[in-house]
C-alpha cells in the first residue's frame, strides 16, 4: 500500500522562516485547524510511522520460502540512520536532565512542581542541545528573502512547545502505538495478564506502554484503564484495533481544544489552509468546544470557523455522532450526548458496543457492601465486568 509522505525541505532551497505563534484561541478555531496544512502534515507523519511498523514479507536466502519479518524493541537488525541516532541522543539527554532535577516528593494534586525547574533548565540549554543533536545542515538552512530567521529559531519554538506548559504543569505522553498482526502475536486480551505483559513489554511497543501503566497505577486493570480494558475485548484482530486507535487519536487528541490550543504555527507547521481539504459534516468533537462572544472585526474572517477535514485516508476521518455513550457514572457528572471513543473501532456482531459495557460498581456501593473493609481492599475485591464469550 502506497503511503503519502511528507515533503523534504532541501538545504539549497530558499525558505522564509517565521516566529511560530499560537492560533487556536477559542473552541471554534479547532475546526479551522482540522483543515490546515499543519493537521495534514501531522496525520501524514503518523501514518508514515504506522506503516513503517507493519511486519513485511520477504524471501529467504534461497528465495524459496516467504518469511514474515518483524522488529522487536532493541533488535540488533534495526539500523538507525544518522538523523535518527542524533534525535535519539537528544531524547536521552533530555531524560538525563531529569536526574539533575528529581521529582518533588511532596503531595501534589496535578503535575509535579519540579517540572518547572526541569523546563527552565532545558530552555537554557536548548541552543546547545540543538547544535549537538541536530544536523547542522538542517539548522543552518538558508534564510529566505525577507526573513531574518533560520530553521534553528523556528525549531526552538516547536521544541519548547512540545515539552509542555510550565505554568499549567501540562506534560504527558499517552500515545500508544499498535503493531500489525503476526502469527505469534500476543492476544489483545493479554493486556489484563501481568505475566503476559511482563513477557511481551521488552519486545512489543504496545505491551511496553501497557507495562508502564502497571508500573504507575495500582488496582484492577478494568478500573484504572477502562478504555484499554474495552479494547482488549475486540476479537477482530490487531489491524482493526490499529485503525480504531488512529481514529481515537484524531477524535480525542487533535479535535480537543484543551490539547491543540497549545500548538504553535510557523512556516514549517503551517496554519495555512490545506488546498486538498474537502467539506465534511460537523461532528460532536468539533462542535462541542468552549467558546465566548467575540467582537466583530476585519481580522475575524482569518480565524472564522470552517467545517471540514483534509482529504486523507478514511481511517482518520472524524467519528460520527452518537448519543448512546455515557462518559462516566460518577454522581457529579451530568449525562450528555457525546461520541463514544469506542465508536472508532469497527462494529462487529460479536463485539461489545460501549453502551453494552457493564457499569462499574460505584465506590459508595462498595463501601456499603464491605463496610468493615478499607476502600482500597473493597475495590480490589470487586469482580471485573463480565465479558461475553
Amino acid at each position: 500500500m502506497e503511503v503519502t509522505k511528507l515533503d523534504i525541505l532541501r538545504n539549497q532551497e530558499a525558505h522564509s522562516f517565521i516566529e511560530p505563534v499560537k492560533k487556536i484561541n477559542e473552541g471554534h478555531h479547532v475546526s479551522r485547524f482540522l483543515v490546515s496544512q499543519a493537521y495534514r502534515d501531522i496525520m501524514v507523519f503518523v501514518l508514515q510511522l504506522n506503516r513503517a511498523m507493519y511486519p513485511c514479507v520477504r524471501r529467504d536466502e534461497n528465495n524459496s520460502n516467504q518469511i514474515i519479518q518483524s522488529w522487536d524493541i532493541g533488535s540488533p537488525i534495526v539500523v538507525l540512520s544518522d538523523t535518527v541516532r542524533q534525535l535519539k541522543g537528544l531524547i536521552d539527554e533530555l531524560n538525563s536532565i531529569t536526574d539533575e532535577v528529581p521529582p518533588d516528593p511532596g503531595p501534589r494534586r496535578f503535575g509535579n512542581v519540579s517540572f518547572r525547574k526541569w523546563y527552565e533548565t532545558v530552555e537554557a540549554r536548548l541552543p546547545g542541545l540543538l547544535n549537538d543533536h541536530l544536523p547542522q545542515t538542517a539548522l543552518s538552512t538558508g534564510k529566505g528573502e525577507g526573513s531574518e530567521l533560520s530553521a534553528k529559531a523556528e525549531l526552538r519554538s516547536y521544541m519548547l512547545g512540545a515539552l509542555g506548559s510550565p505554568s499549567r504543569l501540562d506534560y504527558e505522553s499517552d500515545e500508544t502505538p499498535i503493531e500489525g498482526s503476526l502469527v505469534n502475536a500476543p492476544d489483545p486480551a493479554d493486556v489484563t495478564k501481568i505475566t503476559a505483559v511482563s513477557r511481551e513489554r521488552t519486545k512489543n511497543m504496545y505491551f511496553s506502554a501497557i507495562g508502564f501503566i502497571y508500573d504507575v497505577k495500582k488496582g484492577p486493570f478494568w478500573e484504572h484503564s477502562p478504555m484499554l480494558y474495552d479494547i482488549s475485548g475486540i476479537r477482530a484482530g490487531w489491524a482493526k484495533i490499529n485503525k480504531g486507535m488512529i481514529k481515537m487519536y484524531v477524535a480525542e487528541v487533535l479535535s480537543k481544544f484543551p490539547v491543540v490550543q497549545h500548538f504553535y504555527f510557523g512556516s514549517l507547521f503551517s496554519w495555512d489552509k490545506d488546498p486538498d481539504a474537502v467539506p465534511q459534516p460537523e461532528t460532536v468533537h468539533t462542535s462541542n468546544q468552549p467558546a465566548k462572544p467575540q467582537p466583530k472585526s476585519s481580522a475575524a474572517s482569518d480565524n472564522a470557523p470552517q467545517q471540514g477535514v483534509p482529504k486523507l485516508p478514511s481511517i482518520i476521518q472524524p467519528m460520527a455522532t452518537s448519543s448512546s455513550f455515557v462518559g462516566t457514572t460518577a454522581p457529579w457528572a451530568k449525562q450528555s450526548s457525546v461520541t463514544s471513543p469506542m465508536a472508532a473501532f469497527p462494529s462487529q456482531a460479536d463485539q461489545r458496543s460501549i453502551s453494552q459495557t457493564p457499569r462499574l460498581p460505584a465506590v459508595s456501593d462498595s463501601r456499603t457492601a464491605a463496610s468493615e473493609r478499607t476502600r482500597g481492599q473493597a475495590l480490589v475485591d470487586m469482580p471485573p465486568p463480565s465479558r461475553p464469550p
